[in-house]
């Protein structure tokens, strides 16, 4: 909304609500300090998956077997950078401290996300669709990474490949 014209003292009235959202994503939801969001279902009552596809099985490896969590969804990283530069480029319109912070805290996740999420199968190269509880990349293709395409996560060259691979047959 401060993007297409929210005033100011409106949004600022927020920054309470936008400290302990993102002071939650940097701080919290991170389970196992491996650098990424991720999740697991402790209770065996809730989810099992916590993203664009929460089904018990969407979590799965090529040839079937499915994942062990903590579970680092591609498409969660992608909107936890997103939602960091974004909060940090409202706390730094408003004149707010920790928009340097939030702005390093995105630039870690997203290196670190180059180098563990993407996978080579024979359908090309790709980001995959989660990170398993040992850190290893879950290489099945999925519309997972679709999510990812305008987050800025991906340069632009990648999201041209992903976009192309979606598209393909």
């Amino acid at each position: 909304a401060w993007e297409w014209g929210m005033p100011d003292d409106d949004v600022r009235a927020l920054v309470p609500a936008l400290r302990s959202a993102l002071g939650w994503l940097v701080d919290h939801g991170d389970s196992d300090g491996d650098g990424f969001i991720d999740y697991v279902d402790e209770s065996g009552h809730g989810l099992a998956n916590q993203g664009w596809k929460d089904s018990g099985d969407s979590i799965q490896w090529r040839t079937g077997e499915l994942a062990e969590g903590p579970i680092a969804l591609c498409e969660v990283q992608g909107y936890a950078y997103e939602a960091a530069l974004a909060g940090a480029s409202i706390l730094e319109r408003l004149g707010e401290p920790g928009s340097d912070e939030l702005r390093s805290w995105a630039a870690g996740l997203r290196e670190r996300f180059a180098e563990s999420f993407w996978v080579e199968t024979p359908e090309g190269r790709y980001p995959a669709i989660a990170l398993d509880a040992r850190k290893r990349p879950v290489d099945t293709l999925t519309s997972n990474i679709g999510h990812l395409l305008g987050t800025g996560i991906l340069d632009p060259a990648e999201e041209h490949a992903v976009a192309q691979l979606l598209l393909g047959p």
